[in-house]
Formats: structure tokens, C-alpha cells, sequence
């Protein structure tokens, strides 16, 4: 990005035959946050008991360092499908967290009661917000 500013900012030179008086610049950096969906398969009849318990787990989850949201959503249709939809710091916060999660042995417990299938997960980065 540097290289690109460079590229649309006149040399110093020119900018002082025009008078200017060099000054300094900050730049400020910005994390690019990502964000995470995780789709998961219930096998049938579980949903409301997977529920009660992700409920409970994903107040940890919202605390955890690099998380700023999150959001567990159901399938109308198919109620057997659910999602997370996370924001976090960078991949590595979100990664971080999924180690921890499966250490603790949380991830197994839960992927052996209610899982129908392997989860899916997906990684985006933000292109626009309005």
C-alpha cells in the first residue's frame, strides 16, 4: 500500500518549487478484520439441547482475545442447520481461540453428541460496509 501512496504523491521537489513546506505524516494502521462462518449439521431431534449448550459455551467465546461479535443462526427450513458468524482481529485470534477450544476438549465433546457430518468452515474478509 505504501508503494501505491508513492506512486500517487509528488516528489517532495516539486512540492517545494510550489512553496509547500515538507511536514510530517502519520499514518495510522488498520487491522482488516475477518470474518468467520462455521456451518454445522445437528443430527435431528438435538437442535434445541445443542442450542442450550452453545448458548452457555459461546459467552466464553465473545470474551476471548480478537473476537468482536458472534452469532449463532438457524436454518428456517431445515432446522438442523446452524451457523456461527464471527468477527475477529485477524485468522490467527480466530485460530488461537479453535486451538483452545480443542484442548479443552470441548470440540470433541460436542462434535461426538450433536454433529450429523464434518463442520464446514469458511473465511472472509471484508470487501464493503455501508
Amino acid at each position: 500500500m505504501l508503494s501505491q501512496l508513492n506512486q500517487l504523491t509528488p516528489p517532495l521537489e516539486y512540492l517545494q518549487v510550489l512553496g509547500w513546506k515538507p511536514v510530517s505524516i502519520t499514518f495510522k494502521v488498520f487491522f482488516v478484520m475477518i470474518f468467520v462462518n462455521l456451518q454445522l449439521k445437528i443430527n435431528n431431534g438435538l437442535e434445541s439441547d445443542f442450542i442450550k449448550e452453545l448458548n452457555i459455551l459461546l459467552k466464553e467465546t465473545r470474551s476471548y482475545e480478537g473476537c468482536h461479535s458472534v452469532y449463532f443462526i438457524q436454518n428456517q427450513d431445515d432446522p438442523s442447520n446452524l451457523e456461527f458468524c464471527s468477527k475477529w482481529d485477524t485468522k490467527r485470534h480466530y485460530e488461537k481461540y479453535l486451538q483452545w477450544r480443542i484442548d479443552s476438549g470441548v470440540m470433541g465433546e460436542v462434535a461426538n453428541k450433536y454433529l450429523d457430518g464434518k463442520p464446514i468452515w469458511r473465511y472472509f474478509d471484508l470487501v464493503s460496509e455501508f
